[in-house]
This record gives C-alpha cells, sequence and structure tokens, in this order.
C-alpha cells in the first residue's frame, strides 16, 4: 500500500504523466512525508519574520546564521528526536544530538555549545529505562564528540507518558565569509558521498516520524550513532570547506542520500544523476553486483549516521577524496549535477528511477490549517500540564507587599524550593549551570573587545496550554529576558513546534495559534526566526500531547556578561520587577489581547540589560507561572550552586556532600515594602494569569542593597516598577532568627533533587550507560528489538 494519499498520488502521476514504479514511489512517500515536506506548516511558517538586517542565512539552510561580530556569524537550529527516542532512547538520544550538530557544522561553523530540552513522565520513564537511555545517550555523544552542553530543561508531565520528547539546540561561529550552503547551483559538479558506508539503519524512517503511534512496534530501525566517526566527519568538512573546495554540502538527514542529493538539486536549480554501484554500502552479500530496486531504495532511504554530501567541481574530486581519506573519512564520488532538472538514478547502467526533481522536492500538495479550523474549539483548560493552579485572584490595583504577605513568602519558601529543585533547568556537564549556556570566545584581533555567546531554551507547556498564542509569543520574551538578565544582547532565535497530530482541530488550531505567537514575540522584539523544526503526530492511540513549542534563542555576550555572580553575601537583596504596564499591544488578525508590543517590551529587554552590565544587579530570573515566590528560590537554587561549582562553597547534602560552607552563614529574611500597585496575583501564590502584560518580562533580581535606589530609578524611568522582596543577612544578625539559612536551602535542594525522576547523575558513566539503561538489564531495548 502507498504511503500516499489519493490526492497525492494523482499529483505524482499527473506531473510524471504516468504511473510512478516501486521505487519512483518510495522516493515520493520519503519527500512527500511531512517529516520531509512540511506538508501542514509550510504554509503557515510563512508568517515567521524570517529577515533583517542580521540575517546572514534563514530558513531553508541546514540551520540559521545571524551576525555576531567582527566578521563572524552564530550559526544554531533547535530538532527534534522523539519518535526515535521512545523506541530506543539511548541511540534515539545520540543521534539526535549528532544530526543537529552536522547541520551546524555543515555550514562551516565550528561547534561551540549545545543544549536542549526533555519532556517525559517522569515515573514511568524511570521505571521503564526511557529516561536514563535518553541522557546517557545524549552524555555520551557530547563527551565523545567533545561538545559542552550548555543547560538541558526537562519537563515532567504524564501527558508524555507514551511521547516523550527530545529536542536539542546546536549553536556554532563561523567566519562569514566561510559559510557553507547547500544549493548545488553550479553545473560540472561532483557528488561527494563522506562517512560511514549506508547499512539499514532508518530505513523509510522519514515517514515513520510522520505518523502517530499504534498499538503495534513501530517498524523502523533506529541508527546507532558512532560520535568517533562523526568528529572525523567534522573536522574533515571544515577543513574542505577552509581550503574552498566545497560548492555546496548537505548532511545526509532524513531520508537520507536521497533528501540530500535531491534537495541540493532542487535548491540550486538543477537536477541530478547518481550512480548506485558506486554508493560505499554495507549491507549487500558479498560479491553480489546487481543493484535491485529493492537494494536502490535502502540506499537512498537508509539514515545511516556520520554522512555528509559534498558538491565539488569536477576538477578537484582528487583533492577532495584525498583530504577525506586524511581524515579517517571513508569517500566515493557517487554523482553529478544535471542541468536539465531531472533526478535520474542509474545503476550497471540501467536507470531505475527517472523524475522532475522539483516535482518530487516541492509538488507535495500543501495543507492550509487555518481552513480547517473551526471558531467553535475551545482553547485547552487554564491549568494546562504541569500546571500548580493559579491564585484565587488578582489583589487589588494599589496593593503593595504588607506585612502579612512577607510571613507567607517566609511561610511558603521551603515547598517553593523543593519545586524549583525539581523543575529548573538541569545541567548535566560542561562550564556554568542554569538556564543560560555561555561561551567565551577569542577576540578577531587583540585591540577588539572580548566577549562571547549566550544561548538558551524555553518551554513551558502549561503556559501555552492556556493560550496557545500569547503563550507561545511569551516563550519568546522569556528567552530574551534571560539573556538580557545576563547582559546579553539578543540576536536571533530558532524553534522546535512538537504537536500531535494536526487532523485533531485542537492540535490544528493550537498549532496556528502557536506559530502566530511565535510570530508576535519575535516581531515584539525585533528578532528573526531563522531555523527551526516541526515535529507533528506526537500522537499514540487517538491521544495527542499537549502543545509543546520550544524556543531557542542566542545572544552576544560582552565580557561583563561571561563573569559569574559574586557570592551571596550580607545587604543582598532579591528585588521584583515589574514591565510597563501597556507591554501589551492591540488586537490584529483576530490576536487576543496581551500579545507583546513593540513600543513596550524591546526598550524594557534592552533596559534590564543594560542595568545588568551597569551592575546595579548581578543575577536574575523570569517570574514564571508560580510567581515570584517561586522565582526567587530558583535564582537563590541557582547561586548556591553558582558558588559550589566556583568552590567558593563545599557542597552540601546526599553522595558525599558536606553541609558546612566556606563562606560565613547567611540566612533569607522577607521584607514588607510597599514596591507600589502589584497586580496579576500574590507574590506568596501562584499568578492569577501569567501571561497578563505585568507578568510577562517580569523578573526577580538580586542586587547589593547601595544598588536598590539606582535600579529602581532604572525600573521607573523604562515604565516599571520594583518592590524588594527579601534581603540577606549574616547569621549574627538579630533578623536571621526569623530568616531561613542558605546551608539549610542548599540541603533541602539537594535533597529534592535526589529524590526527584530528573536526576543529573542519573548516567554518570557514558561508556557503560548505553547497556547499563537498558530495560530489561540483559541486552537491547525491548522495544527497539520489536521494531526490528
Amino acid at each position: 500500500m502507498s504511503g500516499l494519499t489519493p490526492e497525492e498520488l494523482e499529483a505524482v502521476e499527473a506531473g510524471l504523466g504516468r504511473a510512478p514504479n516501486a521505487l519512483e514511489l518510495a522516493l515520493f512517500e520519503a519527500l512527500w512525508s511531512e517529516h520531509c515536506s512540511y506538508k501542514h506548516t509550510k504554509l503557515l511558517l510563512k508568517r515567521l519574520p524570517t529577515r533583517g538586517p542580521g540575517v546572514v542565512a534563514g530558513p531553508g539552510e541546514g540551520a540559521g546564521a545571524v551576525a555576531w561580530r567582527d566578521g563572524r556569524a552564530v550559526v544554531f537550529k533547535l530538532e527534534s528526536h522523539n519518535h526515535p527516542s521512545y523506541v530506543a532512547p539511548f541511540d534515539g538520544a545520540a543521534t539526535g544530538l549528532g544530526g543537529i550538530l552536522r547541520d551546524v557544522f555543515g555550514m562551516g561553523a565550528e561547534i561551540v555549545g549545545a543544549a536542549g530540552a526533555i519532556f517525559a513522565d517522569g515515573a514511568t520513564a524511570k521505571a521503564s529505562g526511557l529516561l536514563d537511555g535518553v541522557i546517557a545517550g545524549l552524555q555520551a555523544y557530547a563527551a565523545a564528540f567533545g561538545v559542552p552542553v550548555g543547560a538541558v530543561l526537562a519537563v515532567d508531565d504524564p501527558a508524555y507518558a507514551q511521547n516523550p520528547l527530545v529536542n536539542v539546540l546546536a549553536v556554532g561561529v563561523v567566519a562569514v565569509d566561510r559559510l557553507a550552503r547547500s544549493a548545488a547551483g553550479e553545473d560540472d559538479l561532483v557528488f561527494v558521498y563522506a562517512g560511514r558506508p549506508t547499512d539499514l539503519d532508518g530505513v523509510r524512517g522519514a515517514a515513520f516520524a510522520s505518523a502517530a503511534f499504534g498499538a503495534a512496534a513501530p517498524a523502523v530501525r533506529v541508527p546507532k550513532a558512532d560520535p568517533e566517526a562523526g568528529k572525523r566527519l567534522y573536522r574533515a568538512t571544515l577543513a574542505l570547506i577552509a581550503a574552498g573546495r566545497v560548492r555546496a554540502v548537505q548532511d545526509m538527514g532524513a531520508a537520507g542520500l536521497l533528501s540530500a542529493s535531491a534537495e541540493m538539486a532542487a535548491k540550486g536549480g538543477r537536477g541530478a544523476t547518481l550512480w548506485l554501484d558506486r554508493v560505499p554500502e554495507a549491507f549487500l552479500p558479498a560479491g553480489e553486483k546487481a543493484i535491485t530496486p529493492e537494494a536502490a531504495e535502502a540506499m537512498m532511504l537508509s539514515e545511516t549516521q556520520e554522512r555528509m554530501l559534498f558538491a565539488v567541481r569536477r576538477g578537484d574530486v582528487p583533492a577532495v577524496l584525498a583530504a577525506l581519506a586524511s581524515h579517517g573519512v571513508p569517500a566515493a564520488a557517487v554523482g553529478e549535477v544535471r542541468s536539465d532538472g531531472w533526478y535520474v538514478l542509474v545503476a550497471g547502467g540501467r536507470v531505475l528511477a527517472d523524475v522532475p526533481v522539483a516535482l518530487l522536492v516541492d509538488g507535495v500538495p500543501l495543507h492550509d490549517l487555518r481552513a480547517r479550523v473551526p471558531g467553535a474549539v475551545l482553547r485547552s483548560p487554564a491549568n494546562g500540564p504541569g500546571s500548580a493552579g493559579a491564585a484565587d485572584g488578582p489583589p487589588a490595583p494599589g496593593a503593595g507587599l504588607a506585612g502579612s504577605e512577607a510571613a507567607a513568602l517566609a511561610a511558603s519558601f521551603g515547598s517553593a524550593v523543593e519545586r524549583a529543585a525539581r523543575s529548573a533547568v538541569r545541567r548535566w556537564f560542561g562550564p556554568g549551570r542554569g538556564p543560560v549556556g555561555a561561551v567565551r570566545l577569542p577576540a578577531a584581533a587583540a585591540d577588539r573587545p572580548a566577549g562571547g555567546l549566550l544561548y538558551t531554551v524555553v518551554a513551558d507547556p502549561a503556559l501555552v496550554a492556556r493560550d496557545a498564542r500569547r503563550g507561545t509569543a511569551a516563550l519568546v520574551v522569556r528567552g530574551a529576558l534571560r539573556l538580557a538578565l545576563r547582559g546579553a544582547r539578543p540576536l536571533g532565535v530558532t524553534n522546535n513546534l512538537n504537536f500531535g497530530d494536526p487532523a485533531d482541530p485542537r492540535v490544528a488550531r493550537d498549532l496556528v495559534e502557536a506559530i502566530e505567537g511565535l510570530a508576535a514575540g519575535a516581531e515584539a522584539l525585533a528578532l528573526p526566526v531563522v531555523s527551526g523544526n516541526v515535529s507533528l503526530y506526537n500522537a499514540t492511540a487517538g491521544r495527542s500531547i499537549p502543545p509543546s513549542p520550544v524556543v531557542g534563542l542566542v545572544g552576544d555576550a560582552p565580557e561583563a556578561a561571561l563573569a559569574g555572580p559574586p557570592p551571596l553575601a550580607p545587604g543582598d537583596v532579591l528585588v521584583w520587577i515589574v514591565p510597563p504596564a501597556d507591554a501589551a499591544g492591540p488586537p490584529r488578525d483576530g490576536a487576543a489581547d496581551g500579545l507583546p508590543a513593540p513600543a513596550a517590551l524591546r526598550p524594557w529587554i534592552e533596559a534590564l540589560g543594560a542595568a545588568r552590565l551597569r551592575r546595579l544587579f548581578t543575577a536574575g530570573v523570569p517570574v514564571e507561572g508560580a510567581g515570584p515566590v517561586e522565582a526567587a528560590a530558583e535564582l537563590l537554587l541557582l547561586l548556591l550552586d553558582e558558588e559550589e561549582r566556583s568552590g567558593q562553597a563545599a557542597p552540601a547534602g546526599a553522595r558525599g556532600r558536606s553541609e558546612e560552607a566556606a563562606l560565613p552563614e547567611r540566612a533569607l529574611v522577607f521584607v514588607a515594602e510597599d514596591g507600589g500597585p502589584f497586580v496579576g496575583g500574590s507574590p506568596a501564590g501562584g499568578l492569577a494569569d501569567p501571561l497578563a502584560p505585568e507578568n510577562v518580562g517580569a523578573a526577580v533580581v538580586v542586587a547589593a542593597g547601595e544598588a536598590v535606589p539606582a535600579l529602581r530609578a532604572t525600573i521607573e524611568a523604562a515604565g516599571g516598577r520594583a518592590a524588594v522582596l527579601a534581603r540577606v543577612v549574616a547569621a549574627d544578625d538579630p533578623a536571621a532568627e526569623a530568616g531561613i539559612r542558605l546551608s539549610a536551602l542548599r540541603a533541602k535542594a539537594a535533597s529534592a533533587v535526589d529524590a526527584f525522576v530528573f536526576d543529573e547523575t542519573a548516567a554518570e558513566d557514558p561508556a557503560t550507560a548505553a547497556e547499563r539503561v537498558r530495560p530489561d538489564g540483559t541486552g537491547p531495548d525491548r522495544r527497539e528489538e520489536a521494531a526490528r
């Protein structure tokens, strides 16, 4: 049975003027799958702001690129590996990281960092080995490849029990004049296959990732990663691009050699001929010469990892092959660019497939989901996945922080610490900790300022479940706020849209709304969306996951933004800051009230970044759905963690940790101070509406007491408001008796994490993790075996 719909099969036959043969049909099934064609979202994605003065490369390349400094660009992209990671957690996650790294270094970029987001039902995932497998797969590949991982967000919710999500961000840097492209737009180019020989891994994987799970195990063999081979390919690719030998390049990812060769030719307005009997392979019986259509299909659709396809000038082929061999990368010339726009597969002198490349790559009939979303479809409930609920209602306008609320804050802070410890971004390895990854990079010249990059990944299904449009816009704002609170200037946005079955009208509506919100948030901050990925059909037995968009941002970081915060000292204060009340725009195209507006939010983000660089505060985190008290808990844990990591405090808690700190004991005391008219929720409880204008862009920061007047003046000048929540005192201060000792907070957080299913030490030994994480403890993952 064909994997095409009747409408699609009719379009193929009309475009060819005949019925396709079996091999040609398989080619169309792969490239017309949702995973490769984006047929349900391509029209919607045109809404995103993808251009701007800083855009070096936008959607359509392996990754996006934005101008950074001194003639250099940042190359970055988010990618998902959801379906494979459920079937084979270790291999699925490892190949997901390897694939996104190839997308970035395939553009000539030196890899500088990675981050990610994992969504799972912690209890069932832990019991099945899925969570340990995913963590171990990411760790093992990153460690062997040598890429630092900046921050990994863990979302724990039963809604992901049958459909866990694994999203990975990769970041690289390249000189703009060395940026490689994927369009093979010249005649007399030869395709050079580089990397591991083709095997049967991942054949029809694109179709597998374009369908919901049913009762039966999916019939796909999840590819296995080889990070050492990936690292050799990485170095060889950068060397060839730097030498000017590469005219076009693309990773052999989904749909393998087919997608790489056909898309490179189509982007260049050309065609391609592939010589299948020259393709390196590792699955045909020894001595077998004839390539059958079945073998040809496997050769074209295999997703064997650590492979790249180069288009090089014919005269450069010997030098390219020699260079690859010198790096230990197998390679062969396997085809050539055609000028007539046809895509031809040849083996043993026989033509096995002959189709127009434009039809193959871009001919799929597109679906406009906006036309199928009925106005009567209701939004998801306000208390979405993972939501802790909301406050009973906002206080009256003009109400400040009263003494009774200070007592309530202190009483609720212990549980807030536990929640923050369990839900905060978890770091497994690499420099720094917390929700923002950082990399210090050398200046282009001795007289140029030093600095680097910050990057972050943002997701909040509960927020998006309240309102997909405003919630997704808020993710962009939250990511930019995280960077600004470190003193970085946001440069651009990438995204991964994880949704269920688009045939479900509720899923379709949320997807339409989320893309509109992504566009609105990016436009509000004048940020381009330069890359991304869509993962649909995350559904099992008719039940879709909640709408789960993930947003990634990168930012330019001056040296001051890369420095870690100083230890908490007596006299430091925690300040709740709230953005201008008019940080929401009027409805547009049916949009809901409360969307960010450029007139208020962009200056607000810029003002916070400038305040951080002036050291008016030393660290901060956005206020999220649970309110400022939990944000304060998260901020304190990040600061205490930084003290521990930098050696300023001894480790505390379990696993050999001591509760004795190198720093003098300190305490946190909540205070009563009327900071102005706070609305939208109580600091001691959840926010009544996390998407209200005064909450999108709010933050809790830590500042030295003497800096508070200048900080308050800066906030008020930007149209915002500020109130002191708490202060740090010495242990012998009389006020400490009513406070909470910081050593106790560290121990409480360590205990919470030790008991949490997203334990960052779950897979400490990447070398043995591949076997240790198998569910039955005796061999390969049972789901993977069933799939095979």
